[in-house]
């Protein structure tokens, strides 16, 4: 399968069950990049048009993105992009706090096996150097890179699922505080500590690392503005 701009390519093989992976996987990465907002109504027909399934195979696709709580259906409405109250996202960062803590016991526990350590020997260097080249914001581009890397690292076969749909569900929200130049300060100051961590081969201070990394995102959801939740007043309301 090839992605170019909004064309979408299948080949024979990839037909039947495996397009409506293929259309799932094509709206993940739209909604990744910032493609589709929350609150964004996904029409059948743009789907059926642009990328040339059948109705049922958008119809499945859209279903299965329902089930990872990725998109909802409305009444009246359709199906929309999901967005979050602010009880609901401080509440997926508590459950991401604990997996990706239990990644970084078990990357710190396993860091001598296999590339592990060169590995991510690597992608400091490479962090680094990006952002010496493009700044903070090149610098938290590989923040989901480094994160990925931490869950591979630790070699548990469910977590990479698990994390993966929790960071789709706050991306928009990780997008809008990673603007921020002081949180990707903190953001580095917090990689390095985790890293260290880990190339020291200490599950405890790797876990407790990465905890009050995902603590501290979280504290910064604190922060946005009410407009980026569900439960955002009506324009013109009092408050």
């Amino acid at each position: 399968m090839t992605q170019s701009g909004n064309s979408l390519a299948i080949n024979d093989d990839e037909r039947g069950t495996s397009a409506v992976g293929a259309l799932v996987n094509a709206i993940r990465e739209g909604l990744r990049a910032g493609q589709y907002a929350p609150g964004q109504r996904l029409i059948e027909n743009d789907f059926i048009q642009t990328y040339g399934f059948s109705r049922s195979t958008v119809r499945e696709a859209l279903r299965r993105l329902e089930a990872d709580g990725l998109v909802e259906h409305r009444h009246q409405k359709g199906v929309i992009v999901r967005q979050f109250t602010r009880h609901e996202a401080l509440a997926l960062y508590d459950v991401r706090e604990a997996l990706e803590g239990m990644a970084a016991r078990l990357a710190a526990a396993g860091i001598d096996e296999g590339g592990n350590r060169q590995k991510l020997v690597d992608l400091d260097k490479k962090m680094d150097a990006v952002e010496r080249r493009d700044g903070p914001e090149g610098y938290m581009r590989c923040n989901e890179e480094f994160h990925n890397l931490i869950v591979e690292l630790g070699g548990n076969p469910h977590l990479p699922g698990l994390i993966d749909q929790l960071q789709m569900t706050i991306l928009r929200l990780q997008v809008r505080m990673s603007m921020d130049r002081k949180v990707a300060g903190r953001a580095k100051e917090d990689h390095k500590r985790i890293t260290g961590a880990i190339l020291a081969g200490n599950p405890d201070a790797a876990e407790k690392a990465m905890r009050r990394h995902v603590r501290r995102s979280r504290d910064g959801v604190t922060g946005l503005s009410e407009t980026y939740f569900a439960d955002a007043p009506p324009r013109g309301a009092a408050r």
